[in-house]
């Protein structure tokens, strides 16, 4: 797999908000022009969008006539007009740091919890009420696909509860349901990420990448992606609140059993949609790391990358660096991957390659005896496995321990412009 060194943007975004009486004019994921009409005095600006004129307000130095390119996200239930071009950067990136930082969640936690919060709304306790939710660091077993489909037609024929004649508010919405089991299908299982194509197709639609294939005419990109599948979870979700919103209490002639499940789906869908934006705040903040690592003769990518092991899901860590150094008087290309996985049996494992011309190391932390014990017995497969693709070991080792640790990169500095229709 090749990976572009300009290839994983965090791109500054038009955020956008419309009245609720009017439709969405955009899809998540579409690409969409703009220009910018007209700037006024503190930041105030009008853009056209594909021939409806919006208002603005940006800290960023546009000026009237300027292009835009924007593709259509969601954050926070509000409409995001990303710009993937014709942005002064450094102001972005300030921006965009200062908006990703405090929302982000470690993604392997959201998407756990955005599972056991849709169990608990569908799978029925023994007393006919909905299952409580586990604590909030056990790991809950993914529902398979039948198990998902199953509930979201049960949610369409089906009440949630009932008291006497009275029907309560159905389960968790259909197109939710559907949306997180396609997201949950498309996630790579530890088998597919131990080949060379089922690793390049991971990194490919990790979310990282998303913006930069959109920018490049690549539209594949929003079918698997997983940025492109959480906004368009988020999306729905936003959708549902907005047709749905909770009652303050309820009437004195309404049916307080569904008063109270309306409600109680209301909490959940919203606790849903943070989970959300904290694992896209997540993508964004790799993003933003790939941006400010990076300069003439080295970028690094950080890639996480979700799998299922079984039933369990885990998060697959990659920091890839390349660079250029001087090897004999010649300019080599110089890359080191490093990966962090933790293994139901055999625990943490850090892991370091670095890859110089045709000179390669390998270097594994394990934080158990027995694990690096059996990595040592394996090391003789992997001698013979990397020389057999003409490769040069100058290293193989498996030690106790924690890997070295490295200096994250610093934040930069920038801006982000903000939209109300």
């Amino acid at each position: 797999m090749q990976i572009n060194p300009a290839a994983t943007g965090t791109l500054p975004g038009l955020t956008v908000t419309l009245p609720n009486s009017q439709p969405l004019p955009w899809q998540a994921g579409q690409v969409v022009s703009a220009r910018v009409l007209d700037v006024a005095a503190n930041g105030h600006l009008s853009l056209l969008v594909q021939g409806q004129s919006v208002d603005a307000r940006s800290p960023l130095a546009l000026t009237a006539g300027m292009q835009l390119k924007l593709v259509v996200e969601l954050d926070a239930g509000h409409i995001v007009l990303r710009i993937l071009d014709n942005v002064p950067q450094q102001q972005a990136l300030a921006a965009a740091w200062r908006t990703a930082l405090p929302k982000q969640l470690p993604l392997a936690s959201a998407l756990q919890t955005l599972v056991r919060l849709l169990r608990s709304m569908q799978v029925p306790s023994s007393d006919g009420g909905a299952m409580p939710q586990s604590p909030a660091d056990a790991q809950v077993p993914l529902p398979s696909a039948a198990e998902l489909l199953s509930a979201a037609t049960t949610a369409t024929t089906a009440p949630a509860m009932t008291e006497g004649n009275r029907t309560a508010q159905p389960l968790f919405p259909p197109k939710v349901q559907q949306l997180l089991h396609a997201l949950l299908e498309q996630l790579p299982t530890v088998e597919q990420l131990t080949t060379a194509d089922g690793l390049r197709t991971a990194l490919r639609e990790s979310g990282l990448l998303l913006q930069a294939r959109l920018a490049q005419g690549d539209n594949s990109a929003l079918e698997h992606d997983l940025q492109a599948s959480l906004l368009r979870l988020s999306a729905a979700v936003a959708e549902e609140l907005t047709a749905a919103p909770p009652s303050a209490a309820p009437q004195a002639n309404s049916d307080a059993t569904h008063s109270e499940a309306l409600l109680h789906l209301n909490q959940t869908l919203q606790q849903v949609a943070q989970q959300i934006d904290g694992a896209l705040a997540h993508l964004k903040v790799q993003q933003l790391h790939t941006f400010t690592a990076r300069n003439d003769t080295t970028t690094v990518w950080l890639f996480d990358v979700p799998m299922r092991q079984g039933s369990k899901l885990d998060v697959l860590q990659l920091r890839i660096q390349r660079e250029t150094r001087n090897n004999d008087g010649d300019t080599v290309p110089a890359w080191s991957v490093r990966l962090h996985f933790d293994m139901p049996r055999h625990g943490t494992i850090d892991s370091v390659v670095n890859l110089i011309g045709s000179k390669i190391g390998v270097m594994f932390w394990s934080e158990t005896p027995a694990t690096a014990e059996l990595l040592k017995q394996r090391m003789e497969a992997l001698r013979a496995q990397l020389q057999q693709a003409g490769l040069d070991i100058e290293q193989l080792r498996s030690t106790v321990g924690a890997a070295p640790k490295i200096e994250a990169p610093a934040t930069a500095t920038g801006g982000l412009l903000h939209l109300r229709a």
